[in-house]
């Protein structure tokens, strides 16, 4: 449609990069999954004012703190990855209904299994 109106300014072939990788040089496959994440957006201005309240030496401090706190967003948790820590929370299939698990021995009690290794 463009070509044919005579607005077309440019066409030639582009080689673009895709990611790749680093270990078997195969392109990297992106797939969307459910994220959690730590909803702290919200508090930018709290936090910021706290921040005026602290007596900060050096001063750079101060101002490397507020520089990081004025960029503050929504942080996700879980990240886009199969491997790393998993984040210790269930969902149970009936209610739909989350248990976020706070220590070995209430691994153990809600899994009604003891735990060998970790």
């Amino acid at each position: 449609a463009i070509d044919e109106a005579g607005v077309l300014i440019a066409k030639e072939p582009y080689v673009h990069e895709y990611p790749h990788g680093e270990r078997s040089h195969q392109p990297v496959i992106f797939r969307t999954t459910k994220q959690w994440f730590f909803k702290v957006e919200d508090l930018k201005d709290k936090l910021l004012k706290a921040n005026e309240s602290i007596y900060w030496n050096p001063l750079g401090g101060k101002n490397a703190f507020t520089s990081w706190l004025e960029n503050l967003r929504d942080n996700s948790i879980t990240k886009q990855r199969y491997w790393g820590t998993p984040v210790p929370i269930w969902q149970c299939k009936e209610t739909g209904d989350y248990i976020v698990i706070g220590s070995l021995a209430e691994l153990e009690k809600v899994s009604k299994q003891k735990v060998k290794e970790m």
